[in-house]
């Protein structure tokens, strides 16, 4: 493989996307192909932010997860300074002002381009559920981009098929916290639709793009590195698809899960509520049919 250059990389690039697209989400891991440019280490990221906006231009928006499900654990999430759990592109963002990061404790997005205030604001019941910015991007067909690692292994849009879903194996928690911002604090909560404790689902994701790809509905970039792109509703229409008949079509440990559905489930959230009955509370609701 011929060493890359900024403008290769660009072509690169420019052939996933299409020409109607608006929002340009980029799931990455470029520890696959950085070396490959033989420039100094720090000087990459950089690089590639820059040639990722020119190839997105002005009149879309660019996002990358910032995620950091560190909040689940220590309840306390500080935008400014909370450092993003997805690799270095999104924490190379946090450093420069022009980005806005979306309004999430778990689940944001550094956003840049002429949509970036609205998408900031988007704060759904549930990180993946309607109202939230998964299920915007599948109602505006935003183009999903996975940059150096495959779908399976990047793409946390992917979740949003099984809130779409509501497959058995994940049960509704809220986490509640504290949102700070310098000297301000305030009470904060995101519900998250959430996997077993005590029985890891093993996913079978590429089932997904298999489909995808089988209809010819992913853009993949020439050789020199591996990018590749999908329309968001198209994504959800296929997983849905596959787990129409079995809920448990995307798990690769589904004799498991199903165990675990049938005798651990209850126990588990009755364990969870004993301990902190208010992260139950929108689960409750939608058990009883009374969640908006």
């Amino acid at each position: 493989m011929s060493r890359l250059t900024p403008r290769l990389f660009r072509g690169c690039f420019d052939s996933v996307l299409d020409p109607a697209d608006e929002i340009v989400v980029v799931y990455s891991g470029i520890w696959t192909f950085g070396h490959q440019f033989g420039l100094p280490a720090p000087s990459v990221p950089r690089m590639l932010i820059d040639q990722i906006r020119e190839s997105v231009g002005p009149r879309r928006t660019l996002l990358f997860p910032a995620y950091t499900y560190a909040f689940a654990r220590t309840r306390q999430y500080a935008p400014a300074t909370m450092m993003p759990e997805t690799g270095i592109l999104p924490q190379t963002c946090l450093s420069q002002s022009d980005w806005r990061r979306t309004k999430s404790a778990l689940n944001s997005f550094f956003a840049a381009g002429p949509q970036a205030d609205a998408l900031a604001d988007v704060t759904g019941t549930t990180l993946w559920g309607e109202g939230s910015l998964a299920a915007l991007f599948e109602r505006v067909h935003a183009r999903i981009v996975v940059l150096g690692i495959p779908w399976k292994d990047a793409c946390g849009f992917l979740h949003r098929i099984e809130e779409a879903a509501l497959v058995p194996y994940r049960y509704h928690k809220t986490f509640n916290g504290q949102w700070i911002e310098g000297a301000d604090q305030r009470p904060w909560a995101e519900t998250m639709y959430v996997r077993p404790l005590d029985c890891m689902p093993v996913f079978r994701w590429s089932h997904v793009d298999e489909r995808l790809k089988a209809r010819r509905r992913i853009r993949s970039s020439p050789p020199d590195v591996f990018i590749e792109s999908a329309d968001a509703a198209e994504i959800v229409a296929e997983g849905l698809g596959l787990i129409a008949d079995d809920p448990y079509a995307l798990l690769d440990n589904a004799a498991d899960v199903r165990a675990w559905v049938r005798d651990g489930k209850a126990a588990e959230i009755a364990a969870l509520r004993s301990r902190e009955p208010e992260a139950l509370a929108y689960h409750d609701r939608l058990e009883t049919g009374s969640a908006r």
